[in-house]
């Protein structure tokens, strides 16, 4: 698939992939540096440059978002086992949660 091409379908939005992305930057960058954070920020915005709603495709952007979605459905409080879940990516399972990413 090529990178200049959006994906489509029932993917995050800009604003919870911002979201996510926070979670990157106030867990897993500050203790593992592995990306550096102007350039990640301006590939990142590069890839929403054209139309705004749509983000192209970036295999590094949804690894990313890929792995935060899971630290964060992680943290969501299970009260009840039969209750509705809490969130709309698979809130019973944190090691599934983002695998549209994978």
């Amino acid at each position: 698939m090529p990178t200049e091409t959006p994906i489509t379908g029932n993917y995050l939005t800009g604003i919870q992939e911002d979201y996510f992305l926070g979670l990157f930057w106030q867990s897993y960058h500050c203790t593992l540096e592995i990306l550096d954070d102007v350039e990640f920020r301006e590939h990142y915005k590069s890839l929403w440059a054209s139309s705004g709603t749509t983000r192209k495709s970036s295999a590094l952007v949804d690894i990313v978002l890929a792995i935060c979605m899971q630290y964060g459905i992680a943290f969501i409080p299970r009260s009840n086992a039969n209750a509705e879940p809490k969130a709309d990516v698979d809130s019973n399972d944190a090691t599934i949660a983002g695998r549209w990413f994978y």
